[in-house]
């Protein structure tokens, strides 16, 4: 399946994903236990096509942890930057976007939480097709990024290219993948 055909077909079984609020909360305790070494992670803000992790950043245990949050800088350039927020704004295709000045490279983040329609059964992320990400956290160790997804959207076949990123961990609902 081509990769549109594979976004296409993971955007339907999103939808129908039976105790979507129970499979988050499961997939958001596990990635609490995770993050308490951490100090800088760079984080995002759902929409419906991801797993949402507002309860994450926002957990009492993780308060000593800054999280960033990614933010469209120049939608030609596919460009994003990663603020602290101070507050939230609704940018650039509808979603919610910080403000602030407090910019992090993902390469000094200790960790990044990557959202995607999927992901290869290798690690390699199945975005949306704009390629913010893979330009984003393309020199980036796939060590220190850890993918989020649903465990029925694991694994998506796809034809993958050295531009499309890999994660080196999936945390899903149901188990933790290293690759």
């Amino acid at each position: 399946m081509t990769k549109e055909e594979a976004r296409s077909f993971q955007k339907k079984r999103i939808l129908e994903i039976e105790n979507r609020v129970l499979k988050e909360d499961l997939i958001r305790s596990k990635l609490v236990g995770r993050l308490l070494e951490n100090q800088k992670v760079i984080c995002y803000r759902a929409d419906k096509w991801e797993v949402n992790l507002d309860s994450v950043w926002s957990d009492p245990r993780l308060q000593g942890i800054d999280f960033y949050f990614p933010r469209v800088v120049s939608i030609s350039e596919k460009e994003m930057e990663f603020v602290k927020p101070m507050d939230w704004r609704t940018g650039s295709y509808g979603l919610q976007e910080p403000v602030g000045d407090d910019l992090l490279l993902p390469e000094d983040a200790d960790v990044s939480l990557i959202p995607a329609l999927g992901f290869h059964e290798r690690g390699f992320r199945l975005g949306r097709g704009a390629g913010y990400y893979d330009k984003a956290y393309r020199n980036i160790n796939p060590k220190k990024m850890i993918g989020i997804a649903f465990s029925e959207l694991f694994s998506i076949d796809f034809p993958y290219s050295d531009y499309d990123i890999r994660v080196g961990e999936l945390v899903t609902d149901t188990k933790v993948l290293f690759f």
